[in-house]
């Protein structure tokens, strides 16, 4: 007897005998996959892969019957005729990531398209997490490519719902995948998908598979869990996502982020505790510590934390309530905010935590209209003001030097080793330190594109005369933004732009940029929020 729509299958009555077998697309221990087309148009799919089972679980298809996501394979049929036991699914004649990557290991896929595909997965995983489900068998082979690059993940023949934290089977995943806790106990859990993920997320930055071509796989089992055994991350694996496949690896099913978390990595963001009536105003870095100016104090994050839901501590003022602080900068070790009120322009000198040193107040001389931004090195502080004008201090007293005006009315300034960095919308200006009337060179913007936040990526060596730039960009007539990195070119005698740090930002309306020792990128948006990038 033929069944199939006790399963909710929009193909009913659907027998073996409806069905032409053509060429095998696929191979397992317990199971074999064919393509196969239908004798009769049933509901306007012309082809399936169909799945012959050997020894049949109900349980992969009572949960296959209830999923229902873009980037999962979708159930098409059930068929069980006597010992023939067929699972009927979408059909894609692109193969899995694994074909893909095996046709031809030296092809690069472009930074867009692997983070489609990374994100793509982990949103299917998030959506069986979300459901208690494990996959249990994540890899590049079960990881199908369909048109327009759309990825979908199948084979749930080890899939399982799960009571409690984690499910026990003798059954397991493919070994170059299976985290430590399996191999010792056969203990599967969430956090055992994720560790697969980070093996996933490896394959697709390296298009190898993960510890390679060995055979010696159960020498490697033993390092793994007896070691700490990882495969190799290729240098030329970003930073921040090499942190994120590190964090999916740990050793400690606990210390693992969950899939939700992952997913905020790959697509760049986490996002910092701001209560809500402490809407960000501008930020800034010292050391790896991350100062955020708000309505009424300066909440200072430590990057170097895992947990970032609550600041370190904050910086508070008496008369800050007054004022309407504007930005931020670090200024020989202390954290500088410039403020405006109805009674004068003053710049707050906050000591830092650990320090005995009392805040101070300095009224800023000359300035008649509203300071909104300020940067400094260890001799002066440069305040921008409204009225297109540079005001000058000198250090550590804080009296007034000079005034230089201005073409053009600045998005935000830095100071570098050698070059003050002024934004200038469409354009990024340089002038020397030693004679700020003077630019050195401009850096013009992609078409279309202008900047809100700029500033020289910290460098370990000060006798660099250019350093990177990094910018955060939005688009004219169009809610994008990107962060992008500028370096110099000395054939062309000219900055250029070298990379595309992060893109596909809904909204440009950036406040402020930092870049904290450790290299974490974090940006102020207009909204009650901040995010950080690694």
């Amino acid at each position: 007897m033929a069944t199939s729509s006790r399963y909710s299958s929009p193909i009913h009555d659907l027998k073996f005998a409806d069905l032409n077998f053509h060429e095998t697309i696929g191979e397992g221990g317990c199971s074999t996959v064919s393509r196969v087309t239908f004798k009769k148009k049933y509901h306007g799919i012309k082809e399936a892969a169909a799945k012959n089972v050997l020894n049949l679980r109900k349980d992969e298809v009572l949960i296959f019957e209830q999923l229902n996501h873009e980037n999962i394979v979708k159930l098409l049929a059930f068929i069980e005729e006597g010992p023939i036991h067929l699972i009927l699914l979408e059909y894609t004649p692109f193969g899995s990531l694994y074909d893909y990557f095996s046709k031809d290991p030296s092809k690069a896929i472009s930074k867009k398209l692997a983070k489609k595909w990374a994100t793509e997965a982990g949103l299917a995983l998030h959506y069986l997490h979300q459901r208690n489900v494990i996959h249990r068998d994540i890899k590049s082979s079960n990881c199908l490519i369909f048109p327009v690059d759309l990825l979908k993940i199948s084979d749930f023949g080890l899939a399982r719902e799960i009571e409690g934290s984690h499910a026990t089977s003798s059954e397991k995943g493919t070994w170059r995948y299976m985290a430590p806790e399996i191999h010792n106990a056969s203990r599967f859990s969430k956090p055992s998908d994720i560790y697969a993920f980070g093996m996933l997320l490896l394959e697709i930055q390296s298009r190898e598979l993960p510890f390679g071509e060995k055979n010696e796989w159960q020498f490697i089992v033993y390092k793994v869990v007896s070691e700490g055994l990882r495969p190799d991350i290729p240098h030329s694996c970003p930073k921040r996502l090499a942190r994120l496949i590190h964090l999916c690896w740990k050793a400690d099913p606990k210390k693992r982020p969950d899939i939700e978390t992952v997913l905020m990595h790959i697509e760049g963001t986490f996002p910092l505790h701001i209560k809500p009536d402490q809407r960000p105003q501008a930020l800034c870095a010292l050391d790896h510590y991350l100062a955020v100016c708000m309505k009424h104090n300066v909440a200072v994050y430590d990057t170097q934390k895992e947990d970032l839901s609550r600041p370190e501590f904050l910086l508070q003022s008496p008369n800050w309530i007054d004022h309407n602080p504007r930005d931020i900068a670090s200024v020989l070790n202390t954290f500088c905010v410039v403020a405006t009120s109805t009674c004068g322009r003053y710049l707050y000198q906050f000591p830092c935590a650990m320090s005995t040193q009392e805040t101070r107040r300095i009224p800023i001389q000359d300035c008649w209209t509203d300071a909104y931004c300020v940067t400094a090195n260890d001799k002066v502080v440069v305040v921008g003001t409204v009225d297109k004008e540079l005001i000058i201090l000198n250090l550590p007293d804080f009296t007034f030097l000079n005034k230089i005006k201005l073409q053009s009315w600045l998005q935000g300034i830095d100071m570098g080793p050698h070059f003050c960095l002024l934004n200038d919308q469409d354009k990024l200006i340089l002038r020397h330190q030693s004679d700020l009337n003077k630019t050195v060179t401009e850096v013009p913007l992609p078409t279309g594109w202008y900047c809100r936040a700029v500033l020289f990526q910290p460098t370990s060596n000060d006798e660099e005369m250019f350093a990177p730039i990094v910018a955060v960009c939005g688009k004219y007539d169009a809610e994008e933004g990107r962060i992008d990195k500028y370096e110099w070119d000395d054939k062309k005698n000219m900055y250029i732009l070298s990379e595309c740090i992060q893109d596909g930002f809904p909204d440009p309306a950036y406040r402020g940029l930092a870049i904290t020792s450790d290299g974490c990128i974090a940006i102020s948006f207009d909204v009650d929020s901040v995010i950080r990038l690694y």
